[in-house]
């Protein structure tokens, strides 16, 4: 009887242990794939940001034309555009 309760107790042990090193592994694997999906926004972010240089480029845009583009207004009519209340401010597109 006492060989069965030592036999179990090292079973346990093991078994913790196992449980243990999982947990460990899985967490690390989870902190790899964190870093990997991070460098996969990043390249997305440097795509994207080429593409548009490149389509402002080929179109003659330059930075001061691209930002005319789009003005401020007062939602309200009244044309004034008031720094700092996003609240009451719309964009509109000049032609």
């Amino acid at each position: 009887m006492n060989n069965i309760v030592n036999q179990l107790r090292i079973t346990g042990i093991v078994l913790f242990l196992f449980a243990l090193i999982s947990i460990a592994t899985i967490y690390r694997q989870i902190d790899k794939m964190t870093a990997d999906g991070r460098i996969v926004n990043y390249a997305g972010i440097v795509r994207g940001n080429t593409q548009r240089l490149i389509k402002l480029e080929i179109s003659h845009f330059t930075q001061s034309q691209a930002a005319s583009r789009w003005y401020p207004t007062s939602c309200r009519g009244n044309g004034a555009y008031q720094s700092g209340s996003k609240r009451n401010c719309c964009w509109h597109r000049s032609n």
